[in-house]
């Protein structure tokens, strides 16, 4: 069998050294010492070390079936040390003379004294149950055409005689195999390597985590447990800063950026302060870099169809691993999937596991932004004056000072993006909003991340907040959100405890023919389950409703009819998908969004326009239950479940996840699915 993963628990066995081997390098050390203390000689001793090591082998091994691994031996150059101020450890990988390769193929070494912060610590607890697939010692480096190789020192298991090759990111797959080539130890560049002083690199895969909703659910929330785990297992007692470096995997399209919002989520997993995007780092590496442990997150693994038998030297596996749809974690596997489970089930369930990993991020955020809550009563008047400027001057004037009460006011973040799905007509939505409810101490906001920062700074240290860092305040000031399906809808899970989240869905023709990417219908606007993104506020402590937007939403083909049926014989040439099995019957309406439209119509990119009636329906829903009777007064019994649930309804709501008091008192999340 080919080999060439070095997965945990499988390591190759470590050679012995020779009493030679140990002498010299005894007599290395000794030399090194000898530099340190002789500052006006070094160079010369320094040469002479050179040529000692370069024709020697400290540590040797045979390779296997012809196949190379890094060459030669660690060397620490204590001023480039001192410049760059970094625990990192080296490896200088000179050619090997050529009286010592034997007729089996090369003999290579590597002895490699890394500092202290880069031994590798104990396996990760996930390990023993092939959630994730762990590369131990390894090397990339673009000199040698991007290749990776492993590498070996004295205080690890020894050499590896195989040679990975990772094909990424031009195809979504990742193998780790043995070389197919054969590499002579002439072939190899004099390079200097850099060992990471971070212990695990653990990159994160799931499908679309370039779309907020997707990392959410598919690779947070499982990393979220896995981590938890990491940390119960290793007692606490680690050190953080130097223990985790995350990157994320954009397969689909690797040309995607990290966004702020995925460096704001990854943030409140524990050593997630810093995270990347894989496939840039591994683009744009400028020198070779080392890892102790390389994690990969959220693939499945393909062996290779053989019936070779392994050999006894055979010790690692090679593996080819796939980007998988999330990170595998049985913690999560049945929430994950509440929203395909029956309704009964959804209804009854105790899957809590959305609300763990809500609480989790906020208590992360608060430990390492210790001034959150007094920015966020500052961010709030600061967008509370913004927004009353654009009232009336009189109502300015009365509300614009610093005795602006923030805890009475209520502030519904309207959300607006400035490329796909875009709202329309949001400045008269905000207008009506304002001009409406600022006298019941209630205002509408733009939201919009793109247009962050902002110029405000923080009360505690007088700084402008970063983009990260407001993102996260703007989240926790407001009180309501609403916006369309997938509309940066996910950072709602930033708000405060019962919150509310108004998803919108997309119009949908009631004559639907081809199929859900098209229409979105039965993706984005189900009834009688939480949407794919809805799932996530599952019995959270945020209320969560869905809102359908009727024909008008859409600014496109007004005057088609949707009864009169379109004549396929007037049209010269169609695509061959809109030639149905049975002939083609849909409506003028049908062809115009479909045919003449398609791009502008699907439901991922589709603009649109809001009725003022959605505004006024969401706060006699939410806040002001007697606006029916002409008031705004309210009581405590508008509040109680079935009262709430009929009032949904009646405004067109449905209340996926509402906390309310039952008939006894209790208060307690509710799902108010619309069943068929």
């Amino acid at each position: 069998m080919a080999s060439g993963l070095p997965i945990h628990k499988r390591r190759a066995r470590v050679p012995r050294s020779s009493p030679k081997t140990v002498v010299f390098i005894l007599l290395t050390i000794a030399g090194i010492a000898i530099l340190q203390i002789m500052p006006f000689t070094g160079d010369y001793y320094l040469s002479l070390l050179k040529d000692e090591i370069s024709g020697s082998v400290l540590v040797t091994r045979k390779t296997e079936s012809n196949l190379m691994n890094a060459t030669n031996e660690f060397r620490r150059d204590d001023s480039k040390i001192r410049r760059s101020n970094t625990e990192t450890a080296a490896v200088n990988i000179h050619r090997r003379p050529p009286e010592t390769t034997t007729e089996h193929g090369e003999n290579v070494s590597l002895l490699i004294r890394p500092s202290p912060h880069s031994q590798a610590s104990e396996p990760f607890p996930w390990d023993r149950d092939n959630i994730c697939q762990v590369v131990e010692n390894i090397c990339h480096s673009p000199i040698r055409k991007n290749k990776w190789f492993y590498f070996f020192d004295d205080e690890t298991s020894g050499p590896n005689s195989k040679q990975p090759s990772f094909s990424m990111p031009k195809r979504p797959i990742i193998n780790i195999l043995p070389g197919a080539s054969r590499e002579k130890s002439s072939q190899l560049q004099e390079q200097l390597c850099t060992i990471s002083k971070v212990l695990n690199h653990v990159v994160v895969h799931g499908n679309h985590n370039h779309m907020l909703g997707e990392y959410y659910q598919r690779s947070l929330l499982q990393m979220h447990h896995l981590m938890e785990d990491y940390i119960s297992y290793t007692n606490s007692t680690i050190n953080k800063e130097n223990e985790i470096q995350f990157y994320i995997h954009f397969s689909v399209d690797p040309s995607r950026k990290i966004l702020d919002s995925h460096i704001l989520y990854t943030m409140g997993l524990p050593f997630g302060n810093n995270v990347q995007s894989w496939v840039n780092v591994t683009e744009t590496l400028s020198s070779c870099q080392c890892y102790r442990r390389l994690v990969f997150c959220g693939y499945r693994e393909e062996h290779p169809k053989t019936n070779a038998v392994p050999s006894e030297n055979d010790s690692q596996l090679t593996l080819t691993l796939i980007p998988d749809h999330s990170v595998r974690d049985n913690f999560t596997k049945y929430c994950y999937a509440g929203y395909l489970q029956k309704i009964h089930e959804l209804e009854t369930d105790g899957c809590d596991t959305w609300q763990d990993l809500r609480t989790s991020l906020i208590k992360t955020y608060e430990n390492i932004y210790p001034h959150l809550n007094n920015d966020v009563a500052a961010y709030r008047k600061y967008i509370l004056h913004r927004a009353l400027q654009r009232v009336s001057p009189g109502a300015s004037a009365t509300t614009s000072n610093e005795k602006l009460i923030h805890q009475e006011w209520t502030i519904i973040g309207i959300s607006q993006r400035s490329d796909r799905r875009k709202w329309l007509n949001i400045n008269d939505t905000l207008s009506h909003c304002n001009d409406r409810y600022h006298t019941q101490r209630m205002v509408c906001v733009e939201v919009d991340v793109a247009n962050l920062p902002t110029n405000f700074s923080s009360t505690s240290t007088n700084q402008s907040l970063t983009s990260v860092e407001e993102q996260l305040v703007l989240y926790r000031s407001i009180d309501a959100f609403i916006g369309i399906h997938g509309s940066q809808l996910t950072q709602g899970v930033l708000m405060r405890s019962n919150s509310v989240v108004v998803e919108l869905f997309p119009w949908i023709p009631d004559r639907k023919h081809w199929g859900v990417g098209v229409w979105g219908d039965g993706w984005v606007n189900q009834k009688n389950h939480p949407t794919p993104m809805g799932i996530m506020w599952h019995n959270t402590d945020i209320n969560e409703a869905g809102y359908y937007l009727t024909r008008e939403s859409v600014p496109l083909c007004l005057n088609q009819s949707d009864h009169v049926m379109h004549n396929f014989s007037l049209d010269r040439k169609l695509p061959s998908y809109y030639h149905m099995k049975n002939g083609a019957n849909i409506t003028e309406l049908e062809y115009c969004l479909q045919v003449l439209h398609e791009n502008q119509f699907k439901w991922d990119g589709r603009d649109f326009n809001v009725g003022i009636d959605m505004i006024n329906n969401f706060v006699r829903t939410f806040y002001f239950p007697s606006m029916e009777h002409g008031n705004f007064t309210k009581s405590s019994d508008d509040f109680m479940c079935n009262k709430w649930r009929q009032r949904g309804e009646r405004n067109g709501f449905v209340l996926y996840n509402l906390w309310c008091r039952d008939d006894d008192g209790r208060l307690s999340a509710h799902h108010y699915y619309h069943h068929p």
